[in-house]
């Protein structure tokens, strides 16, 4: 019997009710005992739901013993659970719901008495706008409670540090707070947000059904068929000297298509190139960044009201070779810090080094963490 199949056997053996298992991850304590984070539920699903339970188990893989259950939590109705972070005392949960984001769970626990010492709810801040200069950057964001601003130093020990106090006010300033509310459990909702800029002018081509039908079958597969109404705006800009690159975006739901794209507009030859690459044809852009070499854009699905994560897109300007990255979060702004690039999220931050992408968040005591590489 696999070790695996050993997790399962004793959780499906121990709570009859829950009959599917899925280990979300396995870290090796020491030479004898694995940690294992598993999710069990009544039928196969990754979510983790009030009739659902998630595990934290103590496994021996060296000799056929009992393993033993240091947690087994039942979850909220709209947690889509994944491990963001996982260490020999200490896990963090992340949680994905349907049109907002669920709190997220960091847990820790005493490896001698294999029982749990805390567990705690969280709200992970989410980052609006990413402020740079040729040597730094600043993050900012909320948690729907609070502001915060991230200060990111390449090559410095620690990169990234919190900015307190008269540091942060200025970076504030500089973005809105849409609105301030008392939320149900008597805490400030706070909704901050950068003021938009108006959208240049651009001679942007309108899609006729038959090219949407011709670049998007599964669109029309899934019912959006000619009297879909078709329409496509000028997202996210920047300017170049004489260009403007921009990418397109579009409402992708209740009737409402489009064609995803990216181009530039030569405001000098009035000249319009668009590109229309497989990996954008089926989203919006979120995000833009324009340098001599390359164009990096977040993507996203614009549907019913909610911001979907997708990927980032890379585009080289001299192959035109576009590439997909993944990245797990809704890209709201990107920049570049000298030759790096970071990334504000709806849930993270984001660094690109060369072919590497990190990815950070900030827990509720203020740690800038990183997320584990899966």
């Amino acid at each position: 019997m696999t070790l695996a199949a050993a997790v399962a056997l004793f959780i499906t053996s121990t709570w009859p009710d829950l009959r599917s298992v899925e280990t979300l991850g396995r870290q090796n304590v020491d030479a004898k005992y694995d940690l294992v984070v598993a999710l069990g539920a009544p039928t196969k699903s990754s979510w983790w739901s009030p009739t659902s339970r998630l595990f934290v188990i103590l496994q021996n893989r060296t000799a056929d013993e009992q393993p033993v259950a240091i947690a087994a939590i039942a979850g909220d109705p709209n947690c889509r659970a994944q491990i963001a972070r996982m260490r020999v005392s200490e896990l963090f949960i992340s949680c994905e719901g349907e049109k907002e984001t669920p709190p997220w769970h960091r847990l820790t626990w005493d490896l001698a008495s294999q029982k749990l010492t805390s567990h705690e709810k969280f709200l992970p801040f989410g980052f609006v706008k990413v402020f740079t200069t040729d040597h730094y950057a600043v993050f900012v964001g909320n948690d729907r409670s609070r502001l915060l601003a991230v200060e990111y130093v390449p090559n410095r020990e620690p990169a990234f540090r919190v900015l307190k106090g008269t540091e942060a006010t200025p970076w504030f300033s500089r973005i809105t707070v849409e609105r301030s509310t008392e939320g149900p459990d008597g805490h400030r909702v706070v909704f901050a947000s950068v003021p938009k800029r108006p959208a240049p002018v651009i001679p942007l081509p309108r899609t006729s059904y038959a090219e949407f039908a011709r670049l998007r079958p599964e669109s029309v597969r899934n019912g959006n068929g000619p009297n879909a109404e078709l329409h496509d705006d000028v997202g996210p800009w920047a300017r170049e000297g004489d260009k403007i690159w921009f990418g397109k975006t579009f409402y992708d739901a209740e009737g409402l298509v489009g064609v995803g794209g990216f181009g530039y507009f030569d405001t000098a030859t009035h000249a319009l190139k668009l590109l229309q690459p497989p990996e954008i044809i089926d989203y919006s852009v979120s995000a833009i960044s324009v340098s001599a070499e390359d164009v990096w854009m977040g993507v996203t699905t614009r549907s019913e009201g909610a911001r979907f994560g997708s990927h980032l897109l890379y585009f080289d300007r001299q192959t035109e070779d576009t590439r997909s990255i993944p990245f797990g979060d809704y890209v709201s702004d990107l920049a570049r810090v000298g030759e790096r690039v970071v990334i504000a999220g709806s849930l993270s931050i984001g660094t690109v080094n060369g072919e590497r992408i990190d990815r950070y968040f900030v827990d509720s005591q203020d740690r800038i963490l990183a997320f584990d590489r899966h």
